[in-house]
């Protein structure tokens, strides 16, 4: 069996189809192909994509206020969920956040099960969206 290599790079417009196509089968309020094609022409944000062999499994958004920021959505498709892509898309885009000196608004731990064969729990960090507060 051929190993999945996962790479994760910014989001672009021809990624649109793609990211709509989880969005749809995840969210049951999900955004339009516009609401993603707006978030990227604005200069305020940040959406970058995880391809396992070169299809796009999941995306990350994030919202830039200054030296502030808020992830926005964070989506894996099902059939590649538990393979650690969505703590690769959120380590990837915190390295960005920081590389710009943008800091977390409001960083929540929040405790959830990870299977990386040991079973322990694992946190994540994640900056809460601003209608969350």
């Amino acid at each position: 069996m051929e190993q999945e290599k996962i790479t994760i790079r910014k989001m672009n417009i021809e990624d649109i189809p793609a990211v709509f196509e989880i969005e749809q089968s995840i969210f049951s309020i999900p955004w339009s192909e516009k609401s993603f094609k707006d978030s990227l022409e604005s200069e305020n944000t940040n959406f970058v994509v995880a391809l396992c062999n070169d299809e796009i499994v999941g995306y990350i958004g994030m919202y830039v206020f200054g030296e502030e920021a808020d992830i926005s959505n964070v989506a894996v498709s099902l059939k590649h969920r538990r393979k650690h892509i969505a703590q690769n898309m959120l380590d990837y885009i915190f390295d960005w956040s920081q590389n710009k000196k943008i800091k977390p608004d409001d960083v929540r731990l929040i405790p959830f099960s990870a299977e990386k064969g040991d079973g322990r729990d694992e946190l994540l960090a994640v900056i809460l969206h601003a209608a969350e507060q």
